[in-house]
């Protein structure tokens, strides 16, 4: 039988001339006060809106590092990252995240993680970044993939909650560098074509005073060529409650409104999931910054919450405590049910007690619901 080599793809640098990867935009932080970031990070000053970013694969020697073709099935790995002042928002370097190869690039998981460090220990000791103080935009083309900004801990359920939020003091307590990492496993791989990219834009919610430095990455595989005209595409809805203060209230009651939880296409979305995540903050130093998240337990009783449907029927009995609702383990509750077109949830939020000292400084408590699903939209 005679020998015939396998077919090659394109590149990956194939569709860039030189096959080089544009590095970002220089940091815009220069000095002694600039951060210590990645080489090619862009900095984005408050109420900043220019997009840049690096890609953590680029070298100072020019470039990608990649294969020079991919196959069928061969994994890929595109990351890319960026700093964010307080108050800022901007996308990071988006031509890293763009699938170059000939094929289709089915994506199976994206992760988020995002790292602050402060001089001292004013910030570090009230378990300084979590998971709500930046969110993130995300589509394809116009194609929307979330309903506006989400937080970053809202996308997938927690699967390992120590690994989520890591703390390092330096010695002598000089520094203090928080790091999270929150992954988004999809129910279904979201296919890219060749030459496109999902696009996002993340928003520093300035609820800590320090500038964050943030990386996203998307982990799939290269497949065959697809006739199908539909694809199957995520999308998540997001509530924010308000920060509850319990050192002076003893009682108080939020409602969602109808445009948190919402379907808003003309066509059914498979729910996978609600993520419920709650945010301590803490009055320390004259200063409230955020403390923790929520333990699911002492935390979890203090709110209680209420879901019904654009109908009026109860999803969740009123006034269930929030840490009954959402697993402790995965800050979840795991579904799996069709939501029609232009239905929506509406959340009411109590605040089950006060007004009292929760401990460690804590002075507001706030609740974040998100819904996680997906649905089919033609090409």
């Amino acid at each position: 039988m005679r020998y015939r080599p396998r077919r090659r793809c394109r590149g990956l640098g194939d569709s860039i001339p030189g096959g080089v990867v544009y590095p970002g935009s220089p940091s815009s932080v220069t000095g002694a006060n600039a951060p210590s970031v990645f080489p090619g990070t862009t900095v984005l000053p408050a109420g900043a809106t220019t997009p840049g970013g690096y890609s953590p694969y680029s070298s100072a020697k020019g470039g990608q590092m990649a294969p020079d073709h991919l196959h069928y099935g061969e994994p890929v790995c595109l990351s890319a990252g960026m700093v964010l002042e307080p108050g800022a928002v901007g996308a990071p370097n988006v031509i890293a995240l763009r699938n170059i190869s000939a094929l289709p690039l089915e994506i199976h998981e994206i992760q988020f993680t995002s790292q602050a460090t402060s001089t001292g220990f004013a910030f570090g000791n009230t378990g300084g970044l979590i998971g709500g103080a930046i969110d993130c935009n995300m589509a394809i083309g116009d194609i929307p993939i979330t309903n506006g900004f989400v937080p970053i801990w809202n996308f997938g359920k927690a699967s390992n909650l120590v690994v989520e939020n890591l703390v390092q003091v330096g010695v002598g307590n000089a520094y203090v560098t928080n790091y999270n990492e929150y992954t988004w496993r999809l129910a279904t791989p979201l296919v890219i074509d060749p030459n496109s990219l999902v696009t996002p834009v993340f928003r520093h919610r300035n609820l800590i005073p320090l500038p964050i430095t943030l990386t996203i990455t998307f982990k799939g595989r290269i497949i065959a060529p697809i006739q199908k005209r539909s694809r199957i595409v995520p999308w998540v809805s997001c509530y924010i409650s308000k920060a509850f203060d319990f050192q002076n209230n003893s009682t108080d009651t939020e409602f969602s409104s109808e445009e948190n939880l919402v379907n808003p296409f003309t066509i059914p979305v498979q729910v996978n999931r609600f993520v419920g995540r709650m945010l301590r903050s803490a009055n320390l130093y004259g200063t409230a910054v955020p403390n923790n998240e929520d333990d699911a337990g002492y935390i979890g009783s203090l709110l209680n919450v209420s879901i019904v449907d654009s109908y009026g029927a109860a999803i969740v009995a009123d006034d269930t405590p929030f840490a009954l609702v959402f697993d402790s383990a995965t800050r979840s509750w795991e579904t799996n049910f069709v939501m029609q077109p232009s239905v929506y949830y509406r959340v009411k939020t109590t605040q089950a007690g006060g007004p009292f000292n929760l401990g460690g400084g804590v002075a507001t408590v706030q609740a974040f619901i998100s819904v996680v699903g997906e649905r089919e939209v033609v090409w």
